[in-house]
């Protein structure tokens, strides 16, 4: 059984370790509705999902990797349309990917939240982690808020408590209207 009505999206966009993650789960946490969290993460550092060697490394990345990206966003849709609120952590990397998004999710209630993050902090926290590639937050950083408008902007200098105030704040107070309705674009 499907909701008759379609959940929200909150889909918080920066490079790689600016702090996506952390923030939406500190927002599943403390918006008012429940919401899942939903992330291409869960898919590509956990053990379960992707094909690996037995040494722990990903399979054949490069041929899986543009179906694995269309198919965790044509999940987003779905999981909408059943009614279910999701806060989405993502880097959105090119022009291509953000109108492939701004397709699938027309008609949706989406709210757009980019997180930004120093150059020299993202290249702290990915050597921090050591699961990431070195380069690869320096490399979002230049490009992952250069092709859309956020309904939200916040910086991972600012206290997390202050972020998910900030943004539930934001959200509960769009009016109907100015609810993110994305028109539908052709694919480039």
């Amino acid at each position: 059984m499907t909701s008759s009505q379609p959940g929200a999206l909150i889909l918080i966009n920066g490079a790689s370790s600016a702090g996506k993650s952390t923030l939406a789960q500190a927002l599943q946490g403390a918006l008012p509705a429940p919401f899942l969290h939903f992330s291409l993460d869960f898919f590509l550092f956990g053990d379960r999902v992707l094909p690996r060697t037995p040494q722990g490394k990903l399979r054949d990345w490069t041929t899986i990797r543009p179906q694995v990206f269309q198919g965790f966003n044509r999940c987003l849709p779905a999981l909408l349309t059943a009614g279910n609120n999701l806060v989405v952590d993502y880097i959105i990397e090119t022009p291509q990917m953000w109108s492939e998004f701004r397709t699938l999710l027309a008609g949706y209630d989406v709210f757009l939240v980019g997180l930004d993050c120093p150059v020299a902090e993202l290249e702290r926290r990915e050597h921090a982690r050591g699961d990431r590639g070195m380069g690869d937050a320096r490399r979002d950083a230049l490009t992952v808020h250069t092709f859309t408008a956020y309904d939200l902007e916040l910086s991972c200098q600012t206290p997390l408590a202050n972020n998910v105030l900030r943004v539930i704040r934001e959200w509960a107070g769009r009016s109907e209207r100015a609810q993110r309705v994305f028109p539908a674009v052709p694919l480039l």
